[in-house]
């Protein structure tokens, strides 16, 4: 079925489920500060149903959490397909993660009922909805049927007057802010923790089990013939991204190649990304590289790290990361590598990356952000001008500062 179509029944199928559940009764018999703040015998769900990037963004809150409660008293619901990096932060015990298989209708109903069904027999507490703008967040809170039920509301959700949509604790969601105070705030007013005691750059991601794969890097450069004094430089190469509005031209990825590979010997350009877009990348890349013999420098990596914590180990070992605005900018914010991530029809005010390694680059034209936390990333726009105006030569300067400094 894949995003994009969830997306589209959300659309059209949430509001009609939406509007006849919004009146049964909601107690509030459970809305007190001692009943929230007690952690005796309590299960915790937390709903963060798509988005690894996010999921990063409310890891800090999830392990401030831990501090009170056990990591055996939190759940985490999820689609199957972004249960990975749970799993490699290891910030969720795998037998606590429950997950919904959205790879097509059939999956995604029986995927849901068993879900349904496993979390009314869990019998929660209290849950904590970190979904935006869609209809399944607020639904499947109500649904499984925590006491406490904890979420943002937006003007979407105010349906026939129905001011708080399904959750008995609302949130009103602030869009001025950064998306990480926005699951600080709700996790902190939730539990009564102090705010103060949360903070990105202590937040601390644990590889314990994945030990094996810290030498990945020097096994990589081994492979491809690359010494220890090449400097890697990776492009996240974004061709088949579900929103095309976050695309930077993939003619500006060949440009910035020979710009860069005629900079320095020591210089090697990798292209990681989606499989699917590799012979993309060679018919753009082949015959121009060839013509300059620059292609020995230039490797196609691209559907070759198969799981995400080699992805990540990649980015770690390299010497600079080019992103656009997605997941993998955010996976860098757990390394130490030098990173630009391009930012288009949405702000890093907002989506941007936390951490001292990332420099996000945006152009804050008088149209953007076009995308946001109330529209479910739609536009009308067909033309990303935000993207195509930054331009090859205005990151190879970026990249020469960074990989010289």
């Amino acid at each position: 079925m894949g995003s994009f179509l969830y997306s589209l029944l959300d659309k059209i199928l949430g509001p009609l489920i939406y509007i006849p559940i919004s009146f049964f009764p909601n107690s509030k018999d459970y809305i007190k500060k001692s009943y929230l703040s007690s952690p005796n015998n309590k299960k915790i769900l937390v709903i963060k149903l798509y988005e690894m990037g996010s999921t990063i963004l409310c890891a800090p809150s999830i392990q401030l959490l831990q501090n009170e409660y056990s990591k055996e008293q939190i759940y985490f619901l999820v689609f199957r397909k972004y249960k990975e990096i749970l799993l490699t932060m290891d910030l969720i015990e795998g037998d606590n993660i429950l997950e919904i298989n959205i790879n097509n209708p059939l999956s995604f109903l029986i995927s849901l009922i068993r879900v349904l069904i496993t979390a009314r027999k869990l019998k929660f507490s209290i849950s904590i909805c970190l979904e935006f703008s869609n209809y399944i967040g607020p639904i499947l809170s109500f649904l499984i049927g925590a006491k406490v039920k904890a979420g943002f509301y937006n003007s979407s959700h105010k349906i026939l007057g129905h001011k708080n949509g399904l959750y008995n604790l609302p949130y009103e969601m602030n869009n001025s802010i950064h998306v990480y105070d926005l699951f600080a705030e709700i996790f902190c007013k939730t539990f009564n923790i102090n705010r103060l005691n949360l903070s990105f750059t202590k937040f601390k991601v644990h590889f314990s089990s994945h030990k094996l794969l810290s030498n990945q890097g020097a096994v990589f450069r081994k492979s491809h013939k690359i010494t220890k004094e090449d400097k890697i430089i990776l492009f996240n190469l974004n061709i088949s991204d579900e929103l095309p509005l976050r695309k930077w031209p993939k003619e500006y990825y060949l440009k910035l190649s020979k710009l860069l590979l005629g900079l320095d010997q020591s210089l090697v350009i990798v292209f990681v990304g989606l499989m699917k877009d590799s012979k993309a990348l060679n018919d753009l890349l082949g015959n121009d590289l060839l013509n300059e013999n620059l292609s020995n420098r230039c490797i196609n990596y691209l559907g070759k790290t198969p799981t995400l914590l080699e992805f990540i180990r990649l980015i770690e070992s390299s010497d600079f990361f080019l992103t656009t605005d997605s997941g993998p900018g955010h996976f860098a914010s757990l390394t130490k590598t030098k990173t630009v991530v391009l930012f288009g029809p949405e702000t890093p005010t907002i989506f941007g990356p936390l951490s001292d390694n990332i420099t996000n680059i945006y152009l804050n034209l008088t149209c953007s952000p076009c995308f946001s936390l109330n529209n479910g990333r739609t536009s009308n726009c067909r033309n990303n001008i935000c993207l195509k105006g930054i331009t090859p030569n205005n990151i190879y300067e970026i990249i020469k500062e960074k990989i010289y400094a």
